[in-house]
């Protein structure tokens, strides 16, 4: 799956962003409270600057059939 540029609208969803609201949205589905899903333990360190270097890699990858 390809991830879009970060200029880009719309955007791949990934679990890391919103870790604790998709926990939370499966608890829900599953009949518990979604208040019971853990807090995020990780915090991002990546900047705009990673993000251009994954989208670089990504497109180059796509190009020479490396894995993404």
């Amino acid at each position: 799956m390809r991830r879009t540029s970060s200029r880009s609208k719309s955007r791949t969803p990934v679990l890391w962003r919103n870790l604790t609201q998709y926990v939370g949205t499966v608890l829900e589905a599953l009949g518990q409270d979604p208040r019971l899903a853990p807090a995020p333990v990780l915090e991002r360190q990546a900047d705009q600057r990673s993000d251009e270097w994954v989208d670089r890699y990504r497109a180059q990858a796509e190009r020479e059939g490396l894995p993404t």
